[in-house]
């Protein structure tokens, strides 16, 4: 694209940024995977909330920025908390708990697809191309090779593996829908969306755990405690404020590289921290998921979403 640098033409200050984020978004679904050993899952994404919120709120604080003032600007602001916190952050993390971390981070992978399919029909000037349908249909097959091995098993695990998984992709989806809804909304501040969402989600979902679980009464292993405030400071809290400064300094061309990167860490994140074993349906998977990415975000097409875990 014209005006767009070369990944090469980027200073070291971007490539750092980028491998923060990259490395933070990798460790999400690790991080669910044992934060939900001692915790429930509503806990988990409410303790999850907080912990980003208050890390927000200082950042906030130190730039200035206000909350939305009219109705208008709040009305969008619950709309996306609840397409990108509360439902997928819920879809997901449910899900994680019965397959791998690592095919986690592969489904939600799929993200940008889902944008390119939603802005079809959402946005006057992003139609469905040539390379962007074949993009699409590389990936679907490999959504269904992730899943068609569980989807033929008799066994009634096999069964609960492919909810999981159907759980991770729809949360995927509504990542992909709020993507979509934020480039309709009026345009605001970042961190004001940023804060504002995270706010209302953390509300939320902090009712939800304590009508439907019951927070206080968890006695979790350190290990649980420790994902979960690492979860919510780093991939919620930090990760937030690393992303928006590197779409500002780099541009959403050099942010889309993390959907190549992610998945792959996420999978060797997974391999040596929790001695998970992928088979060959989830490295064809991710071939084919990134392969439909890359399609996608060919010259033809660019994708300006990055997906957020």
């Amino acid at each position: 694209m014209k005006g767009t640098p070369h990944p090469a033409a980027h200073p070291v200050s971007h490539w750092v940024l980028l491998a923060c984020l990259v490395l933070m978004w990798s460790t999400t679904y690790l991080a669910i995977k044992v934060a939900l050993t001692g915790f429930g899952t509503l806990t988990v994404i409410a303790v999850r909330l907080v912990l980003g919120t208050l890390v927000l709120l200082g950042i906030a604080a130190a730039a200035g920025s206000r909350l939305p003032r009219t109705r208008r600007e709040w009305g969008w602001m619950v709309w996306l908390a609840l397409l990108g916190n509360c439902l997928p952050f819920y879809f997901i993390t449910w899900g994680t708990q019965h397959i791998d971390s690592s095919l986690a981070g592969i489904l939600v992978a799929v993200m940008p697809l889902g944008v390119l399919v939603l802005a079809h029909f959402a946005l006057a000037n992003e139609p469905v191309t040539l390379p962007k349908a074949v993009g699409f249909v590389l990936g679907f097959a490999g959504v269904v090779v992730l899943i068609a091995p569980d989807a033929v098993a008799l066994r009634s695990t096999a069964k609960l593996q492919v909810l999981g998984q159907l759980s991770v992709l729809t949360g995927a989806l509504l990542y992909a829908a709020n993507a979509v809804s934020a480039r309709r909304m009026p345009p605001m501040d970042s961190i004001t969306v940023a804060l504002a969402t995270l706010l209302i989600a953390t509300v939320l979902m902090v009712v939800c755990a304590f009508v439907f679980e019951d927070p206080l009464a968890s006695t979790p292993p350190a290990s649980a405690v420790w994902s979960v405030l690492w979860m919510g400071v780093f991939p919620t809290g930090v990760a937030t404020i690393v992303y928006f400064q590197l779409i500002r300094l780099a541009g959403a061309t050099f942010m889309s590289i993390t959907n190549y990167l992610t998945p792959g860490i996420t999978v060797i994140l997974g391999i040596v921290l929790l001695g998970e074993r992928p088979g060959w349906n989830a490295y064809a998977g991710m071939a084919l998921v990134l392969a439909g990415v890359a399609f996608a975000q060919s010259p033809w097409r660019r994708v300006d979403n990055a997906p957020r875990p």
